[in-house]
């Protein structure tokens, strides 16, 4: 597997482990549509939370976050629409982005909540 790959991987199991830990329920990881892949949706409460987890092993390119551009958003609202109308579920909804930086052993995680709005 490329590097870029395991290191994505690896900040996906963190995000996972990050949010059961604070009480979502993850429902699916890498759920598809189309061609376009959502990273984790999970449920708090009655809020469903479509999540982009974005992983880097320093911050010379900038923040994980700030590669969550206006493409990926409209591709994630896509998803989350068609996610919707095919498990027939009526929730409220919110769009989350995980950021994670791993350097050695170390990481650090920046939840951010609301990261945009769609609905």
């Amino acid at each position: 597997m490329k590097h870029h790959l395991e290191t994505g991987k690896k900040g996906e199991l963190l995000a996972v482990k990050y949010l059961e830990n604070l009480g979502y329920t993850i429902l699916h990881s890498n759920w598809r549509f189309q061609r376009f892949e959502v990273d984790i949706i999970a449920q708090i409460g009655q809020e469903l939370v479509f999540i982009e987890v974005k992983t880097r092993k320093n911050t010379s390119f900038g923040m994980p976050y700030e590669s969550v551009d206006d493409r990926k958003r409209e591709l994630l609202l896509q998803a989350a629409e068609a996610f919707l109308e095919e498990n027939k579920l009526d929730l409220e909804v919110r769009f989350d982005i995980i950021s994670i930086t791993i350097k050695n052993n170390n990481f650090q995680i920046e939840h951010i909540p609301s990261a945009f709005s769609g609905f």
